[in-house]
């Protein structure tokens, strides 16, 4: 772990890999671009890939406030005018959000274990505003605890879930922990943030990448998207939990490189 000296870049932390199309990869809560570097070097084969750390997150400085325009903002001025983006998680979200407010930004939207809206909603399935509540409340007072929790909510179900829990501990170990006001903000988009309308509309090619042991973002809105848009890719990986390029990488990596040459 790097020491509280440390200074950090004065916009959002970026490591470039490759040359080709420009890839831009987002991570997701509470998480670092570190995390999907395995994935990110095998698309660089092809692909110029822009692994990001969101802001408050990782080398990232913070940005106040973290809300979307903001973020988004922020990402924006580090990589280039017009990309694939490929978002994990709230990365997922914040990428549909990308291809919504810039379309001509986003050539392509590729999401891994990520929902247009997290929440649980009339027929839409997804996380209770509970547990989200009950995580913000949590991070003030257990802020350590809590980050630990959450990791393994995205190993749960799976057979080797206590030790990938511990491998993700030690890829993220590197860099500085999120902040508190980024993993705050970071909820909140993830609680209030409700894109379906919008997804609906665009007209980027799209490819969604669920698990069907993720306890986080449920497989069965699959079917759910594709009521939205019949024209989206959907890859399901019925073993796989809330980190399939970490699980199932081989298969990740195959699919989202034939989608990236088609898109």
């Amino acid at each position: 772990m790097l020491g509280s000296s440390l200074t950090l870049p004065a916009g959002p932390y970026v490591e470039i890999l490759g040359r080709g199309d420009p890839v831009v990869m987002l991570h997701g809560w509470s998480m670092q671009g570190a995390l999907m570097r395995q994935l990110a070097e095998a698309l660089s084969v092809r692909y110029q890939v822009f692994l990001v750390d969101l802001p408050g997150h990782g080398f990232s400085r913070d940005v106040i406030p973290f809300s979307m325009p903001s973020v988004l903002k922020e990402i924006r001025s580090i990589v280039p005018q017009r990309a694939h983006w490929v978002g994990w998680s709230l990365g997922g979200l914040l990428a549909t959000a990308m291809a919504i407010a810039s379309p001509s930004a986003v050539i392509s939207l590729s999401l891994i274990a990520a929902s247009p809206c997290f929440i649980e909603r009339p027929g839409w399935s997804g996380q209770s505003p509970e547990l989200l509540m009950r995580m913000s409340q949590d991070l003030k007072e257990h802020h350590e605890a809590t980050l630990r929790r959450f990791i393994s909510l995205q190993t749960l179900g799976l057979d080797n879930a206590r030790e990938l829990t511990h491998s993700i501990l030690s890829l993220i170990s590197a860099a500085p922990k999120a902040r508190l006001s980024a993993l705050e903000g970071g909820l909140s988009l993830l609680m209030h943030t409700d894109l379906r309308a919008s997804l609906a509309l665009l007209c980027q090619p799209m490819l969604v990448v669920l698990g069907g042991r993720d306890r986080l973002v449920p497989i069965s809105i699959s079917d759910q998207i594709h009521e939205l848009r019949r024209d989206v890719v959907i890859q399901r990986i019925n073993q796989a939990a809330h980190v399939p390029f970490l699980t199932h990488a081989e298969e990740v990596e195959r699919v989202l490189m034939s989608f990236l040459a088609s898109a």
